[in-house]
């Protein structure tokens, strides 16, 4: 999901690559992400925002969907495993975020 590698933009590449490699972390925090590229968390949050369209939260959001359905389509993995993997603390919580965005329940988006 890069951006670009002009001035921020590499730091914006390198906080999406971050948030990227930790989405299975339930406690991600934009200060978390913004102390790994070392920029203040209103600038990286304004530069992802002018990137990405996104907030920060909306991007983690989106990436975890992504990422989740990209697992429930291969098919291997339960739901409560996806959720799991994607750092849910509940499958509850998990099913609720991905209906939230696909308007469709993860089992049957499962099949």
């Amino acid at each position: 999901m890069a951006v670009n590698q002009s001035g921020y933009g590499y730091l914006v590449d390198e906080a999406i690559r971050c948030m990227e490699e930790r989405l299975h972390e339930s406690s991600l925090s934009l200060q978390e992400v913004s102390d790994y590229v070392h920029l203040s968390p209103g600038y990286l949050s304004k530069k992802l925002k002018e990137s990405t369209g996104l907030s920060f939260q909306e991007l983690l959001i989106k990436m975890r969907m992504e990422r989740a359905a990209a697992l429930l389509r291969d098919g291997h993995m339960l739901v409560y495993e996806a959720a799991e993997r994607l750092g849910y603390q509940s499958y509850r919580s998990f099913s609720a975020a991905f209906e939230k965005y696909y308007h469709c329940n993860p089992k049957k988006f499962k099949g």
